[in-house]
């Protein structure tokens, strides 16, 4: 009924993921249907486009985190990146063909872009010590949005897919800390959400690329 009124379809169909006692669990919109549809230890997860698998984290009992795509009518899962001390917040492209996760040592994080069928990963950023992590692609997959801490504190940044071009997108001072994390690139991509910390709580922000408008939800 939306999409034959405003030609947007709606998210009535829609499944949501989210984490619970450390596994990841499915849920209908309406939140009918919960279940968990991955082991313990598991973090960070994200759709495939098909829908039919995710991608998310895993941190064993030694404290060592990987990556995994799992197939969910199956629950089979394969392992796509490893080593390291982090391996966290996996997006799947939207062709389905990659994914791009946060890898790093003490040091700092990166971004890394591995074949959703496996291989070798290849860099995305160079954050030189910082932490980059949190990225979502934009619905045409060209671009990036990541959190980074590369100027002195958390901040959102705009890249290509390959890393290069990277551009500050929150570079303006709306709260007493200059805090934003966590960007989610809207399915219109005109928009990017993401949290920031205001008086002393996190708040859920929208900004348009278009004209760089600030929306606090």
């Amino acid at each position: 009924t939306e999409q034959w009124i405003t030609g947007v379809r709606g998210i009535a169909a829609t499944r949501v993921l989210f984490v619970r006692e450390r596994r990841v669990w499915m849920v209908d919109s309406d939140g009918e249907n919960a279940r968990p549809v991955s082991d313990a230890g598991a973090l960070s997860p994200a759709w495939a486009p098909s829908g039919d698998a995710i991608v998310h984290a895993v941190l064993d009992d030694a404290g060592r985190q990987r990556i995994v795509a799992r197939t969910l009518a199956t629950g089979a899962t394969r392992t796509l990146a490893s080593g390291g001390t982090t391996n966290i917040t996996p997006v799947v492209s939207p062709d389905g063909q990659s994914v791009v996760y946060a890898h790093g040592e003490e040091s700092g994080t990166d971004l890394f872009v591995v074949p959703m069928s496996g291989g070798a990963p290849r860099r995305v950023t160079v954050g030189r010590g910082t932490d980059n992590v949190s990225p979502s692609f934009s619905p045409d997959g060209r671009r990036l949005a990541f959190a980074s801490g590369r100027s002195g504190h958390p901040e959102v940044y705009i890249a290509d897919a390959d890393g290069t071009g990277a551009e500050l997108l929150t570079d303006f001072d709306f709260g007493e800390r200059n805090y934003r994390s966590n960007p989610d690139w809207s399915p219109d991509g005109r928009v990017v959400a993401f949290q920031s910390l205001l008086g002393g709580q996190f708040q859920v922000m929208t900004l348009s690329l278009r004209d760089r408008t600030v929306k606090r939800l």
